[in-house]
């Protein structure tokens, strides 16, 4: 069966009705429009910034693999069930205006995270591990428009609070997912 196809942004791109019977394989870049090619594609950069608008950054860099994080860590600091993510280059991101304060935690994996967020209306923006500085999640409820996101994965499954919805869809790891 074909997957339906639909124009975003002049794009084909595949309808979130056709994801339900694909392998977990051909949804991990399903969220990025597609040309013709089956490339993935996105307009870059991206920008986005906290809620008081005192902080702003831009990515520039394609985002892929968008994963919902169902760890404690993540829950408490997104005051959400889960906190959606994309993982970046650190080169990628400017930080335009502001400066962002950072915590210093010690994540349900075990590792060093640091979390950055706004000091003055408490937005969670980032965050990085200490012993991978080179790459960066980004919240990506903090994109300027994340519209044409969509769920590729979700970690931490096992910890996840039980009206949380798990796509079946995505690639579900109860814990972290494989290096």
């Amino acid at each position: 069966r074909a997957a339906a196809l639909t124009l975003r942004n002049g794009v084909p791109h595949h309808s979130l009705a056709s994801r339900a019977w694909r392998r977990p394989s051909e949804v991990l870049y399903s969220w990025l429009p597609l040309n013709a090619n089956k490339e993935a594609i996105m307009d870059k950069p991206a920008s986005g910034g906290c809620l008081c608008g005192a902080i702003r950054y831009t990515v520039d860099a394609p985002l892929k693999n968008v994963s919902a994080c169902h760890c404690t860590h993540c829950r408490k600091t997104s005051g959400a069930g889960s906190s959606h993510n994309a993982i970046i280059a650190t080169s990628a991101l400017t930080i335009g205006t502001g400066t962002p304060k950072r915590y210093v935690d010690t994540a349900d994996s075990g590792n060093t995270l640091y979390r950055f967020f706004c000091g003055d209306c408490g937005s969670s923006l980032f965050s990085r591990r200490e012993k991978m500085p080179e790459m960066t999640v980004l919240k990506v409820g903090t994109l300027d428009d994340a519209s044409q996101l969509t769920l590729a994965m979700n970690i931490w499954t096992g910890s996840a609070l039980p009206w949380m919805h798990i796509d079946p869809a995505a690639v579900n790891h109860p814990g972290n997912r494989p290096a």
